[in-house]
Parts: structure tokens; sequence; C-alpha cells
């Protein structure tokens, strides 16, 4: 890593403080020293690096001498890419080799560390048990032919901490259900590769605020990737052992356009409909097994959506029957009677794995894992109940529940999680927050949060078992979670997809009913905010948006175009933004489009912190006399 460097500042000032247990001291951080060049007072460092061996990166060095005229002192700089660096000034830049560095009791520590190191495989499950820190899989995990089958396309973080836990759950408690993961895209290779390389293993570590626990989840017994052997997708699809397919493929992954049907300008959708029987997209994988299913005179699969949208498993059903439209008449027919797409509401926040995730990971426990999966404690799934034959795991049995109609539930999760998420991620970016709790924290964020809530709350029906006002609440405590680091960028990017699903609904019913959308044009004018590539600091944003080619230009001339007067702005640049993501009828309506306009205009004009602040104090005002909160 050093050689690399090319920057040449000062060699940083090191604040000595004591490491517990050690003799050794301590330089300030991991951005002090990375900002540290491979030259001091224009003399090169020189390195040497030794490697444990070709397998593992875990313990390479790197050993300094730094010439400087002070009095010799010993440092360590310890850091995740390079875990031991010591660092002496003396007279004349020397290169050492570890055991010239290392005191014998350093060295032995290091030893028994790497001693103790357990590479995440089914052989070292009782190693890793043993530890009685980590729970392990004790069921069969041999893919025998008498095993009923879970296919899941789409396996991200979410699926792992989710649907794959319940199934272990009920995999622990004497199911005899199979988990087989099927990638579709070649983003999908490197967790194919992990997961394949620890005999699709993982761990799942699951951070309360006043515990953590670990689990080595072992539901999954094989993955398939698609891209590398199509034939070998549609077979395991096709196999009569696979009783349901399950999705956790967001939002694009479905395809479709504003209007709920099928985007038959999709480079994915066009080669499916070129040629099914070497599907493209996730949705070409199902109908293209579904039509082999036909063919055979086999039974249909279940189709289990476990994505983040409004009537998850009816679009699911929607967009399979208009591609199957396309490409075989009697197809579409066989799937509309035969095939079930339940709808589910699924919960648990699921933060991408960090690297420091792993080298925790792997500090407390022991464990080498490739990609563990960090989640909160907090789960809930609602399932409805149509499946095929009605072959499902028991999943009530652990804690998910099973019921006739989701729409409550999912109604609830996503109008006010998920809704709140992106409303939260926007307007914290601005205010020059990343990290989603440190956002969540800030008394602007959350006072725009809980005001956020209690404008979209009115449009949730009656939760059966929910106390709405304690779910709001509790759902500021999930966000504010410090043990979870959730980023402001995952919960940001694809935005016009999650705005759409989330908003769009609640925005129009309360217009419809007379009621403001204050808070939720506020949110969306965050949006059209970030969406101009550049924030308050004239950084550039790094965004993720299937539509950033159309909307990024769109939201540059929003803004250029806002003059200091909102009574002189030109709406027509606000509601082009607006239509891209909204559709347009919503998008013209006067009390949307001007509402996001004026918002718009005042985070240009006064910044967003200003803007919250003024929110917040108005709120304070409202609690002091009494009275509801009042439209800015």
């Amino acid at each position: 890593m050093l050689s690399k460097l090319s920057a040449r500042p000062t060699l940083p000032q090191a604040r000595p403080c004591r490491k517990e247990g050690s003799s050794m001291n301590i330089v300030t951080s991991r951005s002090s020293f990375l900002g540290f060049s491979s030259y001091v007072d224009s003399k090169p460092i020189h390195t040497s690096v030794r490697s444990r061996d070709s397998s593992s990166k875990r313990y390479q060095r790197r050993i300094l001498r730094v010439t400087n005229d002070s009095s010799q002192t010993d440092l360590t700089l310890q850091l995740s890419e390079i875990p031991l660096v010591t660092v002496t000034d003396t007279n004349t830049i020397h290169t050492f080799y570890e055991e010239e560095l290392l005191e014998k009791e350093e060295r032995k520590q290091i030893v028994q560390q790497e001693k103790h190191d357990i590479y995440l495989l089914q052989e070292n499950l009782q190693r890793i048990a043993a530890n009685g820190m980590v729970s392990v899989p004790n069921y069969n995990r041999e893919l025998t032919p008498d095993r009923p089958v879970i296919v899941h396309l789409g396996v991200g973080g979410f699926h792992r901490s989710h649907q794959a836990y319940y199934l272990d759950q009920a995999l622990l408690n004497g199911s005899n259900w199979a988990l087989v993961g099927l990638g579709v895209l070649e983003f999908d290779k490197p967790m194919h590769d992990a997961l394949m390389s620890q005999d699709h293993l993982y761990t799942l570590i699951s951070r309360g605020v006043t515990k953590t626990e670990y689990s080595v989840i072992g539901a999954m017994l094989d993955f398939v990737h698609s891209p590398d052997d199509k034939d070998a997708a549609l077979e395991r699809l096709a196999d009569p052992q696979t009783k349901i397919v399950s999705l956790t493929i967001t939002e694009k992954g479905y395809c479709w356009d504003t209007n709920q049907h099928l985007d038959k300008s999709n480079p994915l959708v066009l080669a499916d409909i070129q040629d099914i029987t070497q599907p493209s997209s996730a949705l070409g994988h199902i109908v293209a097994a579904l039509k082999l299913r036909k063919e055979r005179g086999m039974k249909p699969f279940t189709v289990l959506s476990c994505d983040n949208m409004p009537n998850n498993g009816r679009i699911a059903r929607t967009l399979c029957l208009e591609l199957a439209h396309e490409v075989d008449e009697d197809l579409e027919a066989w799937i509309r009677t035969h095939v079930p797409f339940p709808v589910t509401m699924v919960d648990r926040i699921t933060p991408m794995t960090a690297k420091t995730d792993i080298e925790s990971l792997l500090e407390t426990t022991g464990i080498v894992d490739k990609w563990p999966v960090v989640a909160e404690e907090y789960m809930q799934w609602v399932i409805e109940d149509n499946f095929v034959d009605n072959e499902r795991p028991l999943y009530e049995g652990f804690g998910a529940l099973v019921v006739d109609d989701v729409t409550s539930y999912e109604c609830m999760k996503i109008r006010l999680l998920n809704g709140g998420h992106s409303a939260l991620s926007y307007l914290g970016y601005l205010l020059g927050h990343r990290d989603v709790d440190l956002a969540v924290n800030d008394p602007r964020v959350a006072n725009f949060l809980s005001r956020f809530f209690a404008e979209v709350v009115n449009t949730v029906p009656d939760v059966p078992g929910v106390n709405l006002d304690a779910y709001q609440y509790d759902l500021i405590s999930r966000f504010a979670n410090e043990n979870i680091k959730d980023k402001l960028q995952r919960l940001a990017q694809d935005g016009s997809a999650k705005l759409y699903n989330t908003m769009k609904e609640p925005i129009e019913e309360r217009l419809e009913e007379g009621h403001s959308v204050n808070m939720l044009a506020l949110g969306v004018a965050g949006y059209a905010r970030y969406m101009t590539g550049v924030d308050e600091e004239g950084v550039d944003i790094i965004i993720l948006d299937p539509l950033i080619e159309s909307l990024l230009p769109l939201a540059v001339t929003m803004f250029e175009e806002i003059e200091n007067d909102f009574e002189t702005c030109n709406v027509e640049p606000t509601i082009a933004f607006l239509q891209l993501v909204f559709g347009a009828e919503l998008s013209r309506h006067s009390g949307f489009s001007g509402a996001v306009l004026a918002w718009a205009c005042r985070l240009k004009v006064e910044g967003c912190s200003a803007v919250l602040e003024a929110l917040r104090e108005e709120s304070k005002l409202n609690y002091a006399v009494g009275a509801e909160a009042v439209d800015v």
C-alpha cells in the first residue's frame, strides 16, 4: 500500500496513547496514516513485506524505519489493510525483518492468533462452535432428491439476513427444506464465488443496541450462476424438487415502467422476448422455467416476491404475464390459471457488508468469512397464504405471520420505514452526514422524520396487533442504532424507483382528501437537489439510479432556474423532473408540484441546514402552544 502512495504531505504528528496491555504507542488514526506518503523529508521509506502464505493476506506486514533528528521513539500503526507497522526515528533509514522488530512476546501473540483463525467450512463447524460464541447448523446439509427446494433469485445481504435466516430456524427445528441460490447477472458472480468457496456457509451478525449475536447459516446448499450455465439454471428451476422460487432483486430488477407495466425498451426484456430459452432478466428466468414445466406436464412452482414494493406479488404476476404474452399466449393463460404469486412484507435493516465487519468477525470469533452479513435484531415477515398445494416451510413457527391479506402490514412498512429511509437519506446527505445513525441522531433530521411520519401515517390502514404510534417511535430508534452503521448512500440509491413505490400513493391519497403533502414534498425536493450531482459544498455526489442519465440534467435545470422569489419561479422544470419519477398525472397536480418547488427554492436559497433548523424551531413553537403542525 505504501509504495502506491504518490502524494508528499508532511509526516503526521503522533499523539501517543497507551494501548491496553501493551507497552507500545499508537499513532492517532488510520486516516492520518493514509495521508503519509512514501517520502519523509524528501527521503524514501524502504519496506520489507512478509505474508503468512499465498491463501491468506491477514498477516501481511510492512516494516518501516523513518529518518528524523528527534530522539528515538517506537510507534505502532494498526490498520485494517496493514495490521502492524513499526516506525522508529533514527538518523538513518534501514529495512529490518519482522523478527528483528517484534519482541518475543509479541510474536507469540501473533502466532497464537494465526493458529486460532478458522476458515468457514463445513468441516470446521465443530471448531467454530467450541468457542461458545457462535451458533452453527446441526442439520443435514446434503441436497438429496427427497428434499423440497426453494430457489432464490438475487442472493444478497438482505436475503441472507432474512428469508434464509427464517429457513435456517426451521431447519434447526426439523424441517427438510433446502435453499439453492441463483444469480442471473454478472453482478452476482462475486457472491456466488465467495459462498461456493466456503460450502455456501456464511456468518450472520445480529447487532442490537446492547448485544451482538453470531450465527453460521447453513440453509443454502447450492448456488447456480446463470451467466456461466443458463441450461443448469433453468433445469434447477424446472426440477420437480423446486417448489418455491423467491426473489429479492430490488425494484429495478422487475424491468417495469412508471405505469407498472413491462418495460419493453429494457435491453434485458428485449433479449427475453427474442429468445426466452436463454433468458436474461430475473422474470425471464421464471417465465422460461414455467414454460419448461408446462411443456413437461409438471405442476408450477410458487413465485414468492420479497422485494419492497406495494403488492409485490401482484406486480410480479402482472409482469410475468406480460412477458409470457410476448413469447407464448398459451403459456400466459397457463400461468394466469395455475401459478400463485403471494404478496409479502419483509423487514430487517441490513446494511452492506463492510471490510471492517469482516475484520471484526475475525478478531472477535476467529472466523475467516469472505462475506458475512450484518443486520439489526428486529425482523418481520408477513406472507400471504397462497402456495401450490400449500407446500411451504412452516415459517409461522419462527416468528413469521402467514395471513390471508398482507395489505395493511405492507402499507405500514413500505410507506413509513422505506419511505422514511428515502426521505431522510437525501436531506441527511445534504447536511453532510454519511451514516444513517448519525443523521437520525441529528435533531434537525429527527424532527423532520417525525413530521414526515405524522403526515404519512394517516394513509396507513389499521394493522392487526400493531400500535402505529409505537411503530413510528420504534422506527426512529432502529434507524438510530449506532451498531448497524448503515450508509445513507445505500438508502439513497435507486431513488426514482423507491420514491415511486413508497411515496406516490400516500401523496395521491392525501391530495385526494384535500390534505397537505408538505413533508412528502420536502423529501422529494431533497431527492431532486441530491440528483443535481453536487452537494452544498460543491463536491460531486456518486449517484446510483436507473434514471440518472435523464434525471440529472432535469434536476440541474430545475435548480438553475430557481429564483430567490418563489412566486417568480418557473414550475415547468419541476414538473418535468417529477413526471419522470411519478408519472404525468401526479406531477401536474399543483398541490404537489407547487409544494416541491417551494421547498426546492428554500433549499437553494437558504441551504438544507437552515431549512431543517427552521422546521425544527417551528415544531418547538407548535409544541409550546399545543397546536397541530402547520404548513410552511
